[in-house]
């Protein structure tokens, strides 16, 4: 599906096709339980902003469990079997969760603990893993075409997430027409995720596990503390935390905005969340080509300076305004969006040494991801003391909501100098990726169809060359 540029040896580019399909299907499973449908399930099933707050930072806070995965995969001499394991058991456990409102006679308090326990259970197992998943695609994937191919496989999974989201929202339009009530047909949309996610897992069975680099025993203690040693890698960390914290304080609460506040209906809030995946199609494989060309910091610096704008549209957006506006915003959003998971896979698995990279992946996801989680349960304790607090300025009515957005733009900003102090040797400058951009984004449009043309011509003259 994704086919690099390079000549690969078969079993290579097999293992890499096997990868983007997989990621692709754990695409279906995260649309399926991440959805807007999920966010007004738990909504009316009696979840609070504070509980909001929980449910979004318990995936954040999991993410620790990574070093734990990390020191797992340093003594794995294969890791196929505790990778599948661990995922696939975190996945099933979401079937827990959507059966638990089910059970009668259960108060809305203990629903709402059984819930979140079943929820936190299965990010636990499914944050074990990667870190073992990185080790192995770092050892898969040629360095020479990491952000390259990487992009690729976003583009596709972005691209299978666009297509499936259509289905979705006529379902979380039309399955009371059928007769269902929501938590029924959450339940459906759970079930079909969870045989998606399962799939994904067990096309691993076909890819190629090259051998893991060998067992050095050392301290826990020292291996741990070995990526946050390292200047360079450090100095990224300092920001990815600090950004993780100022973006998720209120990126988890603007879907509930939109819902809850502003009072969209179902069907339109779904259609402005599938948005998002066009900017991740359009922009993933050209990101990847400027990250491999230019280096992960530039994109990194560039994608921080407008990430501001994010929270500051929510600010100004009003129930008229929202359902275009954020369609069309959350298009460019998405690309800087891309442009930052890009950056953050490239630099880890280039600064990684190969015999600790399991730890290096675990660090880039779990520092942060305490950082976010803190600050998401944080978020959702401020919404709550500034509830009711509502004032009146230049016009308009200022509610609590906004001011947490309004909190979360000053904190992006904040961090625009911790993404400048990043360092990674031989990266170029912010101004030189935009003058490529310049350059060659307009040439490409205009040269587009002559593209498309030589494209659907490769094959043909691919066989006269053999020939």
């Amino acid at each position: 599906m994704n086919k690099p540029s390079v000549k690969l040896p078969s079993i290579l580019q097999r293992s890499l096709a096997l990868v983007t399909v997989a990621g692709c299907l754990a695409m279906l499973y995260g649309a399926a339980v991440g959805s807007p449908m999920a966010t007004d399930y738990f909504r009316k099933l009696g979840f609070t902003e504070v509980h909001f707050g929980i449910l979004s930072g318990i995936p954040m806070i999991m993410v620790s469990f990574q070093f734990l995965g990390a020191l797992w995969s340093n003594r794995l001499r294969s890791r196929r079997a505790v990778f599948m394991w661990l995922i696939i058991s975190g996945r099933i456990m979401w079937l827990g969760v959507v059966l638990t409102p089910l059970i009668p006679g259960l108060a809305v308090s203990t629903r709402i603990a059984l819930m979140l326990v079943m929820l936190a259970l299965s990010n636990l197992l499914q944050n074990i893993g990667p870190p073992i998943w990185f080790s192995w695609m770092g050892d898969l994937i040629p360095r020479r075409i990491i952000s390259r191919y990487w992009g690729g496989r976003v583009r596709w999974q972005q691209i299978v997430w666009l297509i499936a989201y259509i289905p979705l929202t006529v379902f979380g339009f039309k399955y009371a027409s059928l007769g269902l009530t929501l938590p029924e047909a959450f339940t459906i949309v759970v079930i079909c995720g969870v045989l998606a996610g399962v799939v994904d897992i067990i096309l691993f069975l076909w890819i190629h596990e090259p051998e893991p680099a060998p067992v050095h025993v050392r301290p826990i203690l020292e291996t741990i503390l070995e990526p946050m040693r390292q200047p360079q890698f450090r100095s990224y960390m300092i920001w990815n935390c600090a950004y993780a914290a100022s973006a998720m304080i209120a990126a988890v609460f603007m879907l509930l905005y939109v819902l809850k506040v502003l009072g969209l209906p179902l069907w339109q809030v779904m259609i402005i969340w599938w948005t998002p995946g066009i900017g991740s199609a359009l922009g993933a494989k050209p990101l990847g080509k400027l990250i491999d060309r230019y280096g992960s910091r530039p994109v990194l610096v560039l994608c921080t300076a407008l990430k501001p704008l994010a929270p500051l549209i929510f600010f100004f957006i009003t129930k008229e305004t929202a359902f275009w506006g954020l369609s069309i915003f959350f298009i460019a959003d998405n690309m800087l969006n891309v442009g930052q998971q890009l950056s953050t896979n490239g630099f880890m698995l280039r600064m990684a040494p190969r015999e600790n990279r399991g730890m290096f992946a675990a660090a880039i996801a779990s520092l942060p991801g305490l950082a976010g989680g803190l600050s998401a349960i944080v978020g959702g304790v401020l919404l709550q003391l500034w509830e009711g607090h509502d004032i009146g300025l230049f016009g308009h009515t200022w509610n609590n909501y906004q001011y947490l957005f309004l909190l979360s733009t000053v904190l992006r900003i904040l961090c625009i100098p911790l993404a400048l102090r990043i360092k990674e040797p031989e990266s170029a400058h912010p101004r030189d990726v935009i003058a490529a951009i310049i350059e060659d984004w307009p040439s490409r449009m205009v040269a587009l169809p002559a593209l498309i043309f030589r494209r659907l011509n490769a094959p043909r003259h691919h066989e006269k060359k053999d020939d």
